[in-house]
């Protein structure tokens, strides 16, 4: 359960093959995750399956595969260490702005095309600036045109951000500068990393590949697709986000689309979208405030843990079923506790068997935490216990949404749902 939340979500999951149990396709185990992962040659794959292997062996190779994550070293991709970065720059600047805000980010073109554009995004930032929701932010780029637009409409802009390669500022006067990246594309790519909502109003290729690389990641985009351009659908903008969203209603969408329409119309249809998500309240399904709720405290349990920390979390079944199981868990510990990486973090459910093995083994304990619903303690003595979530299964979706990296031994459904999630 756990390991299929982490997979679900991108998560890298090391599945200790060897040990059997849902850490070896079992009870609904992502099958996915049992394939090699790109941090990984098909020797040290083979290594996690291969019960005969030396204990030491196998968690070395789990040590190293972890290592080569954590460093952004993929053995058969280009992906550099420059994405790395941008996903350490994104959650730093999640951490600035609270963890627990909703991140409203405004894409446009830097010169109007059309007609009614300009007022259309003067009537959008009045009324997105008149929520009386504190939790939500609007960041712009610094460009000129759509979004300074906004920042100078957007009430006094103090809930108004704009995010610009370092040493550069918008000299809009309107909002607080803030940086990130070295230059115009890397602060793109932190860009489409940062926000839970993304507004774009006419466009060219710029517009279109922030808003794709949100749109890829599940951020909402909101396209006003009366403005044209990138907004409706040139220069490859993502079809998919031309459809109507979850948090709309067919009529809402249609405005969207509608030329003829008011300003304040289409305005206002925007900022009640952007509402109902920021809200989690969803037209077409039923999902909860719990689920944004856990994704909240997934976020201040990274800022806590540090924003650019590389958290691993264990995951493993609370008894033993294989003879070298345990030995291998506390060979892994130490191998892992012996890593000089000050950003690599370790994070366990607070259970007894495989979680509590790793964290009477892993070094001192000092870079070990113990996730538990809110009111438990672990009772392990090593490690830091902290807390989130009222009850196992709550913690259980937040420890899904928590790390990078998932290592997981032996295990049952819980194991198994966890791990998908993460995957």
């Amino acid at each position: 359960q756990e390991a299929r939340a982490a997979y679900e979500r991108g998560a890298v999951v090391v599945p200790l093959m060897r040990t059997g149990g849902a850490s070896n396709g079992e009870f609904n185990f992502p099958l996915g995750a049992l394939e090699r992962s790109d941090f990984a040659t098909t020797q040290q794959w083979l290594l996690l399956k291969d019960k005969d292997a030396a204990v030491d062996a196998s968690a070395g190779v789990v040590a190293d595969i972890v290592a080569a994550c954590a460093a952004g070293k993929e053995v058969t991709s280009s992906q550099s260490w420059a994405k790395e970065q941008a996903e350490a720059e994104a959650r730093r600047l999640r951490c600035e702005l609270g963890y627990d805000s909703r991140i409203v980010c405004i894409l446009g073109g830097q010169k109007y095309l059309g007609d009614s554009s300009e007022a259309l995004v003067e009537a959008l930032a009045q009324k997105l600036g008149s929520s009386t929701d504190p939790k939500m932010k609007f960041v712009t780029g610094g460009m000129p045109g759509v979004q300074k637009t906004f920042a100078e409409h957007c009430s006094d802009g103090s809930r108004v951000w704009n995010l610009l390669p370092r040493g550069e500022s918008s000299g809009y006067g309107r909002g607080t500068d803030i940086n990130a990246g070295k230059d115009l594309e890397e602060r793109k790519v932190i860009f489409g990393l940062l926000g839970d909502i993304y507004i774009t109003v006419e466009g060219g290729p710029g517009v279109s590949q922030e808003a794709r690389a949100a749109y890829e990641r599940g951020a909402v985009v909101v396209p006003l697709m009366r403005t044209g351009g990138a907004s409706n659908g040139e220069f490859n903008f993502p079809l998919g986000a031309l459809e109507r969203s979850d948090f709309a209603t067919t009529q809402q969408w249609l405005l969207l689309k509608d030329k003829d329409a008011a300003v304040d119309a289409s305005a206002g249809v925007v900022a009640d979208i952007v509402a109902a998500c920021a809200a989690g309240k969803e037209v077409t399904s039923s999902q909860s405030w719990a689920k944004e709720q856990a994704e909240a405290e997934a976020r201040r349990l990274r800022c806590e843990l540090g924003y650019d920390s590389r958290i691993v979390c264990i995951l493993g079944g609370q008894k033993y079923l294989g003879d070298s199981s345990e030995a291998l868990v506390e060979a892994l510990a130490q191998k892992l506790g012996s890593s000089t990486d000050p950003k690599m973090k370790f994070v366990t459910g607070g259970m007894p068997g495989v979680q509590k093995t790793f964290a009477e083994h892993c070094s001192d304990g000092s870079r070990v935490w113990n996730l538990l619903p809110r009111g438990e303690s672990s009772g392990y003595g090593r490690g830091t216990d902290i807390n989130a979530g009222k009850d196992l299964e709550e913690r259980k979706v937040i420890f899904g949404l928590l790390g990078d990296i998932y290592i997981t031994v032996e295990g049952g459904p819980g194991v198994s749902q966890e791990a998908r999630a993460a995957y």
